[in-house]
């Protein structure tokens, strides 16, 4: 799941993490209580983790700066979500739209999202 413009549902973190963390605890659920699986719930929740994530879009998240937020805002938001990101999308705008920048031509804070995720 990705995070998608900051007009839309799922956009900010917190939403976006719970979201996640349910599906990820409905879907070890089902593994574990399917007899053709009968996970422990270890297992599944091991397994939930590794295919269930948050494609972190650094660009999406920096819009929020048109709505008057900093970039030390929305460094939390990436804080807030790092646990549960498998994969990045890099792309850089100046906060106004979702203009697909090459890194480094905008101004999204790049680097220091990318280090409240790890």
């Amino acid at each position: 799941m990705e995070n998608v413009y900051p007009e839309f549902p799922l956009s900010r973190a917190d939403s976006l993490k719970s979201t996640i963390e349910e599906a990820k605890k409905k879907f070890a659920g089902e593994l574990q209580s399917k007899e053709k699986f009968a996970l422990s719930k270890e297992k599944a929740d091991e397994i939930a983790n590794k295919i269930i994530g948050v494609t972190w879009d650094v660009g999406h998240i920096y819009m929020l700066k048109k709505y008057g937020y900093t970039d030390e805002d929305i460094k939390k938001e990436a804080e807030k979500i790092g646990e549960h990101v498998t994969h990045i999308h890099l792309t850089d705008n100046f906060g106004f739209e979702d203009s697909h920048l090459p890194p480094g031509e905008g101004a999204v804070n790049i680097k220091e999202q990318l280090g409240e995720i790890e």
